[in-house]
């Protein structure tokens, strides 16, 4: 069995915070965006992203989905998105503000079955 190796750099910004009265709710906004450094020995290295999970300081675990119209994850190439190019999964979802200690991206293995819609090198 092929093992999948993936280095993939994550770059989020977390929280930036909504200034509003007392008497509203404060809210914040999170985008998550994700790209690869260069690679000499792959042709592609794509990703199907399923969903994003954020660990809050409080508990709270919002998940966000990452698929497409059709219900299929989001496949990324991220030799396409090297450096300070990035592919955004994410854009200003409404979290509530403070601490997030982690990120999960839940990504879906290679397959040979079905390369098609999994995470695969080529």
């Amino acid at each position: 069995m092929n093992k999948l190796l993936l280095a993939t750099a994550i770059s989020a910004t977390l929280l930036t915070g909504c200034g509003g009265s007392s008497s509203e709710e404060e809210t914040a906004q999170f985008s998550l965006g994700v790209s690869d450094a260069p690679v000499s020995n792959a042709k592609e290295v794509w990703v199907a992203f399923d969903s994003i999970i954020i660990n809050g300081a409080d508990g709270e675990r919002p998940m966000f989905e990452t698929r497409t119209a059709d219900g299929e994850p989001v496949m990324v190439n991220l030799l396409e998105f090297t450096g300070s190019d990035v592919f955004s999964l994410i854009n200003d979802e409404v979290v509530a503000p403070g601490q997030y200690n982690w990120l999960r991206a839940n990504i879906v293995n290679g397959d040979e079955a079905n390369i098609a819609m999994t995470s695969h090198i080529v």
